[in-house]
């Protein structure tokens, strides 16, 4: 079903990152049409839901084995965004310890995903830096070898999808998302360490 979500805000500027970003803009958020995409479509009973709070967005859920079920995921389109001049995707989150995937639609396929996983340590805030050439296409889990590398001028939707086959609750916190150079990430990373930020690289 969809969900419409106030959670979304594209913007742009010439900072370190010109990017795509998870933010609130004057105290108000931006509307997109998100969709919740769990294994219940194929009979399973996994549950999920996107919702905020001060400092982040969440996504969290029940993933659920039942009826050979086994993933949850929240997903959206972009549209106008033209990312050709940047290398991957950003994040900043606090996790559960679980491994998720960020998951991108492609152009060049609208019924294929690119994939690239990343392990969140519980309580604990951590970015990633995840190349657009290391996503890897699949169709239902199944990996294909058909498509080519993902390039950032390809990307027309987002999400994150939870499939590690373990039954429970999760949560994922999600402070930022970002599309940017590795030269721009680097240049990030340094300064924060120079400025002894706490977070995780």
């Amino acid at each position: 079903m969809k969900f419409l979500c106030s959670l979304l805000v594209v913007s742009f500027s010439t900072s370190l990152f010109g990017d795509i970003r998870l933010s609130k803009q004057n105290g108000k958020l931006s509307k997109l049409n998100w969709k919740v995409v769990n294994d219940t479509v194929m009979g399973g009973r996994s549950s999920s839901r996107w919702t905020s709070n001060s400092s982040a967005f969440i996504f969290e859920g029940n993933l659920s084995l039942e009826n050979n079920g086994g993933f949850a995921s929240i997903r959206c389109e972009l549209k106008n965004n033209d990312l050709s001049n940047e290398d991957g995707i950003y994040l900043k989150v606090k996790g559960d310890g679980r491994k998720y995937q960020f998951r991108i639609q492609s152009k060049v396929s609208r019924w294929a995903n690119y994939s690239n996983e990343f392990k969140t340590k519980k309580d604990l805030v951590q970015t990633f830096y995840l190349p657009f050439k290391d996503f890897k296409p699949s169709w239902r889990g199944r990996r294909l070898n058909n498509l080519p590398t993902l390039k950032g001028e390809d990307v027309v939707g987002i999400g994150f999808l939870l499939g590690d086959k373990i039954q429970g609750k999760f949560k994922l916190e999600i402070i930022e998302v970002g599309a940017t150079t590795k030269k721009s990430y680097t240049k990030r990373s340094t300064i924060k360490k120079t400025q002894f930020d706490p977070m995780t690289y």
